[in-house]
């Protein structure tokens, strides 16, 4: 008995310690990268894989730009677009951010990853000795003995910008693989400078430069780009509106042209200004609350949503509404831009221009992780005490089964266990029997039965 307590003891305790100990690997993260090698002002796409990791990291790249400068792990992979903006290596360094890197259990990863993509070196022509240009550093090939072959390296088909921009009242959140922009500036500017900067060595660039005349509404300004192979092409389009000037009439002169805005009675009838009567994001509160006369709301989103449901309507007729920036929201800072333009239907030219600016703050909070982690916490606190009971449970039955058998006598007739109370009523019986002088045979039968200590009947 002693031993099967023990055995029963012991599998109770291996199988509390299996359900208390949830094991997890040590949290880390890996980094690697779509190309390794790539041409300057081309784009490569950095993938970022928590391996049990939970919160922000920080990507830096040398001799490139980055799209995002951090990105928040779930123990999942998340990507980043580095884009070459030099003929030099790119060297790329991800670390834990202050913010906090740690696995499910709140162990602090500190450890940074490094990567190198290489950058191909443009290839110069220069002259030989028979007036024909080769290309110094392309390998030579077939034998020597009948004359040096070399290899002509493809021409770059690259035809992307790394800048683009206007002065003054530059405009911000250039990608090179976007190619429409809408800015606006003020009345006052009449004239402004389209300047570009080069993606690739060997790229012309059309569509650039100063003085270049501002008409009242939209200008539409093209910049082309032609990659080094001379034939692959991108347009990038710039929309700047010019605002109307401001009219301040003089009240002791009105101006007859002018309509009414005074009614019968002397009192002043309020204009409708134009714009948007209506501005909502689904599931989503700007702040602050949405009005016709202001232009410039923020929002936090704390969801991993790429893209947003807005509902944006016009408070007057012939009107077109423009909405970018809404899609591929990435970690950080996202600016959504809302153009609303009245048409002329005669015309055909823009009378009235209204611009709305929703910026909106991406954030992937880390408490959600926290209270994950305690819920498994939670978890295993419940599995434990419900094994430590059903452990208890055991204990308990084996004791009272082991008390009740010593409460009991071997019959060794039947092979069983009676009842201590029953044997010793029967003795005392027997006791009784024993007193009889008369009847030798049957005490001496009684005799025998108890000094085998089988049972009276």
């Amino acid at each position: 008995m002693r031993k099967i307590l023990g055995k029963l003891i012991i599998i109770s305790i291996a199988v509390i310690i299996m359900l208390a100990t949830k094991s997890y690997a040590t949290g880390s993260f890996t980094i690697s990268a779509s190309k390794n090698t790539i041409n300057s002002g081309e784009s490569v796409t950095l993938s970022i894989t928590g391996n049990n990791a939970y919160g922000e990291v920080t990507i830096m790249a040398t001799n490139a730009t980055v799209n995002a400068s951090s990105r928040f792990l779930e123990n999942d992979t998340k990507t980043v677009t580095i884009t070459s903006n030099s003929t030099e290596d790119i060297q790329v360094t991800v670390s834990p951010s202050a913010n906090g890197l740690g696995d499910i259990d709140e162990n602090p990863i500190t450890e940074s990853k490094y990567l190198t993509i290489k950058v191909n070196k443009p290839v110069t022509e220069q002259p030989n000795q028979s007036g024909e240009t080769t290309n110094s550093g392309s390998q030579t090939s077939g034998n020597t003995n009948q004359g040096s072959q070399t290899t002509t390296p493809e021409k770059s088909k690259v035809a992307t910008l790394s800048n683009l921009g206007i002065r003054p009242n530059d405009f911000s959140g250039f990608k090179p693989n976007t190619y429409s922009y809408t800015t606006e500036v003020p009345n006052e500017v009449e004239k402004i400078e389209v300047y570009a900067s080069k993606g690739h060595n060997g790229q012309a660039i059309s569509g650039i430069g100063a003085n270049k005349s501002l008409k009242v509404g939209e200008n539409k300004f093209e910049v082309v780009v032609t990659a080094e192979d001379g034939k692959t092409t991108k347009t990038y389009t710039i929309n700047v509106i010019r605002k109307e000037a401001e009219v301040n009439p003089s009240e002791e002169n009105p101006n007859e042209n002018e309509p009414n805005t005074e009614e019968p009675d002397g009192k002043e009838v309020e204009q409708e200004v134009f714009g948007l009567s209506e501005l909502t994001i689904e599931g989503l509160k700007l702040k602050p609350q949405f009005q016709t006369d202001v232009y410039e709301y923020t929002l936090e989103l704390k969801e991993d949503i790429e893209k947003l449901d807005i509902t944006a309507v016009s408070t007057h007729a012939n009107t077109s509404i423009e909405i970018a920036g809404n899609e591929n929201l990435v970690e950080g800072e996202n600016i959504i831009t809302i153009v609303v333009k009245n048409v002329n239907e005669e015309t055909g030219m823009y009378e009235k221009i209204a611009t709305y600016q929703i910026i909106v703050n991406k954030i992937l909070a880390k408490e959600e992780i926290v209270d994950n982690s305690e819920q498994d916490k939670m978890e295993r606190i419940i599995i434990i005490s419900v094994a430590v009971g059903i452990i208890l449970i055991i204990v308990l039955a084996i004791v009272v089964i082991k008390i009740r058998k010593t409460k009991k006598v071997y019959n060794e007739e039947y092979g069983t266990y009676d009842e201590l109370e029953n044997y010793e009523n029967k003795s005392i019986e027997e006791e009784i029997v024993e007193d009889k002088p008369d009847d030798n045979e049957f005490y001496e039968e009684i005799k025998k039965i108890k000094s085998k200590g089988k049972r009276f009947k």
